[in-house]
């Protein structure tokens, strides 16, 4: 940091501001200096900073800007070999891993502050172009909710898979002279690929999207309805404080994602895989979890109210302090036992009775097939 301030660059450390910082709310002023005040953002990552509040914090706020700008935002220097959820591992990072020469570090971070012109590589350039050019024309169509053009593309095509690999959609559009998030109702993406895409901020309904992959896409602050989500690869996936309503995530896979403060409700989540994601502070609201996966996966402080856990005996490891299971439904007697030890609130008695249980997703609302497929496989 003195090297940097050396060359001239100034720097925001928060402990050299503590009298400017003294009293007041340091959300609103993180966010106030994380956007507009601030050119880059330098992320440490090392092993310590997804455990932290206030690094988390700051990421989730750098990610945001960076979605607003065009340029680049994030610079990520690391100390080790840690995954950072929502960090896609295609952007430039400098490597002190094997020789932490802060110096060196300290000028190439100069030279990108003085603007340093970047080097083109036309051969990238030219295997990319086909990609693109294709790219462009969907996310024409997307970004335009011109959904019919868009599902006629797809049946002439007979729903073959479909490539959407770096797409970028998300944040606010102009249309029909208005800026607002992208709608995008009945629209046939089944078996579609965004890996790495930027899906934040919109809003699908009364869609199918099954047998899709979103490695390392950004879904976050994304509100989805009634939408077929069944076997959809969601892997290090970035849904921080999405709203996924009456959607069926039949053996989907979540493992390492990012789920801070992310809403489901009424959702169908069969055979689906949380392993090692990032729940905490999630909702999982009137909810029927079956056969799901939890293992070392964080739920700290969730909520899992009026929801159905059948079957949950994939949990080694499990972080559950004060995860909420008022009126809860569960089955399984080790369950309950490792949610009590394990700091769990309101956890309650084992209900081990398939009619009570089938009653209980009954008044969920659940078909009648859904119900039978979980009940037939009780233990």
């Amino acid at each position: 940091m003195d090297s940097l301030q050396k060359d001239g660059a100034r720097i925001f450390y928060d402990d050299n501001l503590k009298p400017h910082l003294l009293g007041k709310n340091l959300q609103k002023e993180f966010k106030k200096i994380y956007t507009k005040k601030t050119k880059y953002l330098i992320v440490i990552i090392s092993r310590y900073y997804p455990l932290k509040d206030w690094s988390q914090f700051e990421f989730e706020v750098g990610k945001k800007e960076a979605r607003r700008r065009k340029g680049e935002f994030i610079l990520p220097i690391r100390l080790d070999s840690t995954e950072i959820v929502g960090l896609p591992p295609m952007i430039s990072y400098l490597d002190l891993r094997k020789n932490r020469n802060i110096q060196v570090a300290a000028r190439i971070l100069i030279s990108k502050l003085r603007n340093t012109p970047k080097i083109r590589n036309p051969i990238t350039d030219a295997i990319t172009r086909d990609h693109i050019n294709r790219r462009n024309y969907l996310t024409e169509l997307i970004t335009s909710e011109n959904i019919v053009k868009f599902n006629e593309f797809r049946k002439s095509e007979n729903y073959a898979s479909l490539d959407l690999r770096q797409i970028y959609v998300g944040g606010y559009w102009n249309i029909n002279g208005k800026k607002r998030r992208l709608t995008l109702s009945d629209i046939a993406l089944k078996k579609s690929n965004f890996d790495q895409s930027d899906l934040s901020m919109i809003s699908i309904r009364n869609s199918n999207v099954s047998s899709s992959s979103f490695y390392l896409a950004n879904l976050s602050e994304t509100s989805f309805q009634n939408v077929d989500f069944s076997n959809c690869f969601f892997q290090q996936v970035d849904f921080y404080d999405s709203f996924v309503k009456e959607c069926d995530l039949f053996h989907s896979e979540f493992m390492i994602a990012n789920l801070f403060e992310t809403h489901f409700s009424h959702c169908y989540l069969y055979q689906t895989n949380f392993s090692y994601a990032k729940c905490n502070n999630s909702r999982f609201i009137k909810s029927a979890m079956c056969n799901v996966y939890l293992e070392h996966a964080n739920l700290i402080e969730s909520s899992f109210r009026s929801s159905i856990l059948i079957n949950c005996n994939m949990y080694n490891g499990l972080v559950c302090r004060d995860a909420d299971f008022s009126n809860a439904t569960i089955n399984s007697k080790e369950f309950v036992k490792y949610l009590r030890q394990n700091g769990a609130r309101n956890v309650p008695d084992p209900m081990t009775s398939s009619e009570e249980i089938r009653s209980q997703l009954a008044k969920l609302n659940y078909t009648h097939s859904k119900i039978d497929n979980i009940c037939e496989r009780l233990t």
